[in-house]
């Protein structure tokens, strides 16, 4: 999903009926289609890597099975040794 400002993705993901969760300094929002499953991660003003957002996409596999692409983050004003944690991190989540 292509996006221009933090505004405009949580637009997009409200109208793709994402199902959205707030916790601690992030707020999730996991995405489904017919072929992949996407998580998000925007972190709000608690968190050290506050205005990133981190993403992970599972995308099906012929197989039925899953296919895990690499994380991805847009760091905005975050520095880059938090914005490296949190694509890690999000890499590693459990959906």
């Amino acid at each position: 999903m292509s996006f221009h400002s933090r505004s405009e993705l949580q637009k997009k993901l409200r109208a793709e009926n994402a199902r959205l969760f707030a916790g601690d300094g992030v707020t999730s929002a996991l995405t489904n289609s017919a072929s992949d499953l996407t998580l998000w991660w925007l972190t709000g003003p608690k968190s050290r890597a506050y205005p990133a957002i981190a993403c992970v996409q599972k995308k099906a596999t012929a197989g039925q099975g899953f296919e895990l692409k690499p994380a991805e983050a847009y760091c905005g004003g975050a520095s880059s040794p938090e914005c490296n944690r949190l694509r890690r991190a999000i890499h590693r989540a459990k959906f």
